[in-house]
């Protein structure tokens, strides 16, 4: 993800941050926050995660909620966005970004 999409995906997710937040609701998560990592250390040959959506899902949350908020994440903003769940996040030592609520 180059810097000028990376500023294009940040961009959509702080103008539609109230649709995340319900959409993140309605798939059982709560937390809604961007990871902005300064570094690439999960891209693949089909895309680039140094954008992320990192949320914390409840005790009901299904693996069918954790793909459903990324395939509703998609359809609202035109691009895919990793989700991670906030425990995942903190267990990855030296992760070099920045975390912003949304």
């Amino acid at each position: 993800m180059s810097e000028d999409r990376a500023a294009a995906t940040l961009r959509a997710l702080r103008g539609r941050r109230e649709q995340v937040r319900e959409i993140a609701r309605f798939r059982h998560a709560a937390n809604p926050a961007v990871l902005v990592s300064d570094e690439r250390p999960d891209a693949t040959a089909g895309g680039d995660d140094r954008v992320q959506l990192v949320v914390d899902f409840d005790d009901e949350a299904t693996l069918l909620d954790q793909v459903g908020l990324r395939l509703d994440l998609a359809d609202l903003l035109h691009r895919e966005i990793p989700v991670r769940s906030r425990r995942s996040v903190a267990e990855v030592a030296g992760a070099a970004g920045y975390l912003e609520a949304l």
